[in-house]
């Protein structure tokens, strides 16, 4: 199995090196209000204009297919459901290969539960869907819309993408596009195992789902079928767990707590 579900990452790989930067830069301006003559809508793993489908930011196993849990955007208090936050993927990257490596990952996960074999390379495929996911997750953001505050004076602010407002206060609105290099050059490497000191991974009393991320930071899911959860840092490196696992416990102390 971990030939097969290593190879489906092959045409991800090839597509961000390839197209990489033109992907950014087409989801990064196109729904800027200064952008005129905007092509049609492209594929944001492989370029492609035909066959689009919505691909689900984060998957409907994951959140159940609930209808009344989503999104809070922490900038305007902005709230979108899970079940209609969709990328436009390909009909062969959402069903051929995005679904795929979720089956395989599904798997992945039981046996972690389950204390069943797992190795490595195992590790290494969780740590590809994360940054998978928080790829979808700034593409998101940056065809999001911000809604601004009932007393904001500043009705401009109602055009720009949320990923451009998470980043106004510091005055560098172009670190949404620099992050959604950053991403795409992570999932273009293929070998994982300098970051599995990255990746914590922790037992939970019983099944829940909660999930938090920062942009190219960090991200923590607990799933709803399994009693486990995992935590990683997309951009730092541990010498061994002992490092890694604190800082994340500190993480999810402030923000879940």
């Amino acid at each position: 199995m971990s030939k097969k579900i290593n190879s489906l990452f092959i045409p991800l790989r090839v597509n961000f090196r390839k197209h990489g930067s033109e992907i950014a830069e087409d989801i990064f301006y196109r729904f800027h209000p200064a952008t005129f003559n905007v092509g049609p809508e492209i594929c944001v793993f492989c370029k492609e204009q035909k066959n689009l489908t919505k691909e689900h930011v984060l998957p409907k196993w994951l959140f159940q297919n609930k209808k009344d849990i989503g999104f809070e955007i922490r900038s305007n208090q902005q709230s979108i459901s899970y079940l209609k936050s969709v990328v436009p993927a390909c009909n062969n990257c959402n069903n051929s290969i995005l679904a795929e490596i979720e089956k395989k990952v599904i798997f992945i996960l039981k046996n972690l539960e389950k204390n069943k074999y797992y190795d490595d390379n195992d590790l290494e495929n969780i740590v590809r869907w994360l940054e998978i996911l928080e790829y979808k997750l700034q593409v998101f953001s940056n065809r999001l819309k911000y809604i601004k505050y009932a007393n904001e004076t500043f009705s401009d602010f109602g055009m720009l993408p949320v990923s451009w407002m998470n980043h106004l206060w510091e005055m560098n609105p172009f670190k949404a596009l620099s992050n959604l290099k950053f991403v795409q050059r992570n999932i273009s490497i293929k070998n994982k195992s300098s970051n599995l000191n990255s990746l914590v991974i922790f037992k939970t009393k019983k099944p829940h789902f909660e999930f938090f991320h920062q942009p190219s930071e960090y991200i923590f899911i607990s799933f709803p079928m399994y009693n486990n959860a995992i935590f990683y840092f997309f951009r730092r490196k541990f010498k061994n767990h002992k490092d890694s696992h604190p800082e994340a416990i500190e993480i999810m102390k402030k923000i879940l707590d």
